[in-house]
């Protein structure tokens, strides 16, 4: 097991100050180094950020940001102490488990970079049509951006129309 034991530190959200006292961020540190796992996390984990040289990866869920540098993991939108223990323990969990499983994963050693939303809006057809479930365009290209969303959401770019914009926005990593 990669992570045996950790210490669980909670702290303020510093960048929005009206969440002080009600929505906390964690912090999560190890004993050892564990930046040898963060090429079979960048492997598996959809739309992770990675710097290449074992610095960090971040990600993101529906909820909140994580980010493992080699003797932390940081994450964001924590309720109380009890939440921030049953994240770190899901999240401690999962990199274990990547870990245990490392000779069925091969390793992406490849620096990932999330594709900027303007790049993203240029690629978009341009509607505003809302189909996607947000109010515009822009909306839906911080989404995708953040990985919270997945391209099936645009009916109108899966048109004839729209083929060679479908084929950039999966060659940038959508």
């Amino acid at each position: 097991m990669l992570i045996e034991d950790y210490e669980l530190e909670i702290c303020d959200v510093e960048c929005v100050p009206s969440a002080r006292g009600s929505i906390y961020s964690a912090k999560v540190h190890f004993d050892g180094d564990v930046s040898g796992v963060m090429p079979y996390l960048n492997a598996v984990i959809d739309h992770a950020e990675y710097s290449g040289n074992y610095e960090f990866i971040s990600w993101r869920d529906d909820e909140r940001k994580y980010i493992l540098r080699p003797g932390e993991l940081a994450f964001s939108a924590v309720m109380d102490r009890p939440h921030a223990l049953k994240l770190a323990a899901e999240i401690t969990g999962m990199i274990n488990d990547t870990w245990a499983r490392k000779g069925e994963i091969v390793p992406a050693y490849d620096r990932k970079k999330k594709p900027q939303a303007l790049t993203i809006l240029k690629l978009l057809p341009g509607t505003n049509c809302g189909n996607c479930g947000e109010p515009a365009c822009m909306a839906f290209a911080v989404k995708l951006s953040e990985g919270t969303v997945g391209l099936e959401k645009c009916p109108s770019l899966h048109g004839p129309e729209n083929e060679e914009a479908l084929r950039e926005l999966k060659e940038i990593g959508l």
